[in-house]
């Protein structure tokens, strides 16, 4: 008799980063306002841990249309979170910043003797800076790098950040 083989397959699992990402179909789309999948600022490290936490890298948005109606205030942002900073052995580390607008994200960097936090992906930079290494106490997280943006059409009305790939 033939043994059942069970198999995992990839759709079974849970995957965090389905929820950045955007999709958006038709004939004819009309952006105002801002779509965001940026990834969020890393957490500043609590007192006596190892590091501050690394930035979350940006997600995708994707605009499969042949006419997109862009006003100026539209925003598209992918971009990478700024990295925490890390710890002293008195004062724990600041968070990152998440991504707001098409310049990087800041690392942590506050009273504690850690090391600061890497800047996030922004300015058409595409990825994140290191963290500031601390050799006695802890040193700061990476920043995340950017997401990925694709799109059949160049707009030239708005904030696009990264750059869009056609």
């Amino acid at each position: 008799m033939p043994r059942r083989i069970r198999r995992r397959y990839l759709s079974r699992r849970r995957r965090p980063w389905r929820r950045s990402r955007v999709s958006l179909r038709g004939t004819q789309i009309t952006l105002d306002g801002t779509i965001d999948a940026s990834g969020s600022g890393g957490r500043g490290a609590q007192l006596g841990t190892i590091g501050g936490g690394g930035g979350g890298s940006g997600g995708i948005i994707v605009l499969d249309t042949p006419t997109i109606v862009a006003n100026g205030s539209l925003l598209l942002l992918a971009s990478g979170g700024g990295g925490g900073e890390g710890s002293s052995t008195a004062v724990n580390g600041v968070d990152g910043s998440d991504p707001v607008d098409t310049g990087q994200a800041n690392g942590g960097n506050g009273s504690s003797n850690g090391g600061r936090g890497g800047r996030g992906s922004g300015n058409n930079i595409l990825t994140g800076e290191d963290g500031a290494p601390n050799t006695s106490i802890s040193g700061g997280g990476g920043g995340g790098a950017a997401g990925y943006i694709r799109t059949r059409v160049v707009f030239t009305n708005g904030k696009v950040q990264p750059p869009a790939t056609m």
